[in-house]
């Protein structure tokens, strides 16, 4: 395991900063510029937290595919409506409140992406039915999609604050996160979704969006939510039999990230949804 690795439960990871070692930081910034989006995902770091020899092998089969637009097509197809109804937050009309949408909008072009990438990386389910209509046209052909329209409307900033570690967040907060991490878990337990960690420099919107969520949670919308996304994605990962990994290497990288991508991720797209809405200063898109 690399020096950097953070250890956040049972698996590591490689943060994404200044004091990242300079291969990894190389494989880093061909992520980003490849898939035009600033935020390296937990997905990744994990990955590196094996060693180079693994996130370069991963990446290498996989860059294809985020390089030549088949994933942007696919993922427009898996683009979900906003789960339910969350009430807007005061923090929509704060100038905070265009960073925090720039954060979300980041992570959901990023983990539709990834979570089609790498569901096919670990190789298909038997049994996950006939695979989705490929989108006809252009590979990156658009698809209706009001959430992403009314957040692109929005007031954005440029960039977004680096990722918080771990370590600089208080007690409440932390506890927060470990509730948030509950909502529309399939299961239980790590990894922790890095969306919520880097909204963590707002505390009071995670607490906002914890008042908000929990009713969701609790009605059952969000685990349905969750399980369209997994049923969609596995649909979709038929379409992509290419980017599978030899069996040693899957079992390998299976305990790294195989949670995150089987539980985490297909929470986190429609959960990310209900949080860009609130963040919209007119409650803009579905809801």
């Amino acid at each position: 395991m690399s020096a950097r690795a953070q250890s956040l439960g049972p698996v590591a990871e490689v943060a994404d900063d200044a004091r990242t070692p300079p291969e990894i930081a190389l494989i880093y910034d061909d992520i980003r510029m490849t898939m035009g989006n600033p935020v390296v995902n937990l997905v990744f770091r994990r990955l590196a937290a094996l060693g180079v020899p693994v996130l370069s092998m991963a990446w290498q089969g996989l860059r294809p595919a985020y390089a030549d637009g088949r994933l942007n097509a696919l993922a427009d197809a898996l683009a979900p409506p906003v789960p339910g109804r969350a009430p807007v937050s005061d923090w929509a009309d704060r100038q905070e409140g265009a960073t925090m949408r720039r954060i979300v909008l980041d992570y959901d072009g990023n983990n539709r992406r990834n979570l089609i990438a790498f569901s096919a990386l670990l190789g298909p389910v038997a049994g996950d039915g006939p695979a989705v209509r490929a989108p006809e046209g252009s590979r990156r052909a658009a698809r209706a999609d009001p959430w992403l329209a009314a957040m692109r409307a929005a007031p954005l900033a440029q960039a977004a604050p680096p990722l918080p570690d771990p370590a600089t967040l208080d007690a409440a907060t932390r506890a927060c996160l470990d509730r948030l991490d509950a909502f529309g878990d399939p299961g239980s337990g790590p990894p922790r979704a890095s969306l919520y960690r880097h909204l963590a420099h707002w505390p009071g919107f995670l607490h906002s969006a914890e008042a908000a969520l929990a009713p969701l949670h609790d009605s059952g919308v969000l685990a349905q939510a969750t399980a369209a996304m997994q049923q969609r994605a596995a649909r979709a990962v038929r379409l992509l039999p290419d980017l599978a990994m030899d069996s040693a290497f899957q079992a390998r990288i299976d305990p790294a990230i195989g949670a995150l991508v089987r539980r985490i991720i297909p929470k986190m797209v429609p959960i990310g949804r209900a949080l860009g809405a609130m963040l919209l200063p007119e409650h803009g898109g579905e809801g």
